[in-house]
């Protein structure tokens, strides 16, 4: 498996550039809405210069972009390397992107600009050197992870404490790091929700190991469905897909897929383990709070690991048993963690005050003006 990737980021290499796959700024997307209306802006303004790739996981999301003027294709090895589509890639000045690519060791950092707009606005679970599965990965896998985050010639964050964690993952230079705010904390801020909805919302972590996370979905709704008075929505991580036919729903527990805000919108209380997801949700809902539901908390602690100051902030309680749940949910006090919560979401959120993709947009047309 090693060898194999060796060799396609060799090949991809050697791939003549072709003078018909131009773009003078490229978009590899894994998640989406995480740009907010970054990507939409970008193509009213650079129009054909811009190509967005997109994992399939976000296809739904690039065809609407599409049908907006945006530029796209796939981000599939095949289309990379049969097609020469690396050649956009090679020949693009300003390089976007939102997760780990492994294509990014092709970047030459003296002409092109690399600029990482990371997928979470803070971090729980470690991640880079700091998560213990990469120690334990082959010396060629950490040379190649190390050449990739060499190549990112900026860090977008929100908060002093996301650079550090940043600078600690990815054993940067400080000079990387770009505190302009995430853009899609702009919406989030736009539509702050001052007054509570009335839902609970359910948002574990992702999981690789889909069986544990099943197990651990069931335990939680096993709990939800003894509070019939109270409704639930669950939204997974947008790289899984639970359909409301995989589990047995009480009636009073929804599956949504719907926008991050429109279900922050309607929730009074966030129940998340190990996302960063709480981190946006902090930032929109004012007097929301949230409740930590963790039974796998000793395993995770050791793979991939936890941030070790994140629970010392103590903005909820912390349960790790479906007992300790369901006792929370019978006598939670919000009050009780109103100060820590407000403390937590203004220095988790430094950066983003709704006007972050407006200062991206006047640095990347900056770097456009450089030679």
């Amino acid at each position: 498996m090693i060898l194999l990737k060796e060799i396609y980021l060799f090949l991809l290499g050697i791939i003549p550039i072709s003078k018909l796959k131009l773009a003078k700024i490229v978009y590899m997307m894994s998640f989406a809405n995480n740009d907010g209306e970054l990507i939409e802006t970008l193509s009213k303004e650079y129009k054909e210069e811009l190509v967005l790739f997109y994992t399939m996981n976000t296809y739904e999301y690039a065809k609407k972009l599409e049908k907006k003027g945006v530029r796209i294709y796939p981000y599939r090895k095949s289309f990379l390397l049969l097609f020469n589509g690396i050649s956009f890639f090679k020949n693009a000045k300003i390089i976007l992107v939102d997760n780990y690519f492994p294509e990014l060791v092709l970047s030459k950092k003296a002409t092109q600009y690399v600029i990482q707009l990371w997928h979470a606005n803070g971090a729980i679970k470690k991640f880079g050197w700091e998560a213990s599965d990469t120690q334990q990965r082959s010396l060629s896998d950490q040379r190649r992870f190390q050449k990739v985050y060499d190549s990112f010639t900026n860090v977008v964050v929100g908060s002093d404490e996301m650079a550090k964690i940043v600078l600690r993952s990815y054993r940067l230079n400080p000079q990387v790091i770009l505190p302009l705010g995430i853009p899609r904390t702009d919406t989030l801020i736009n539509n702050t929700n001052k007054n509570s909805g009335t839902t609970i919302l359910y948002m574990p972590t992702f999981r690789s190991d889909w069986k544990s996370l099943k197990e651990i979905i069931d335990q939680a709704i096993s709990v939800f469905g003894k509070f019939p008075e109270k409704n639930f929505l669950i939204r997974l991580h947008p790289t899984l897909k639970l359909k409301s036919s995989d589990v047995r729903l009480p009636n009073n527990v929804k599956i949504t897929f719907d926008f991050l805000s429109n279900v922050f919108s309607q929730s009074c209380l966030l129940i998340t383990d190990y996302s960063g997801v709480v981190f946006d949700y902090v930032l929109h809902n004012k007097q929301a709070s949230v409740i930590f539901y963790c039974p796998d908390f000793v395993r995770y602690q050791e793979n991939p690991g936890i941030q070790s100051q994140f629970f010392l902030e103590k903005i909820g309680p912390k349960t790790e048993t479906i007992e300790e749940l369901e006792q929370v949910l019978k006598s939670f006090d919000a009050t009780v963690y109103q100060d820590r919560y407000t403390l937590f979401a203004a220095k988790w959120n430094k950066y983003n005050d709704g006007k972050a993709q407006e200062r991206l947009l006047s640095y990347i047309k900056v770097l456009d003006q450089k030679r």
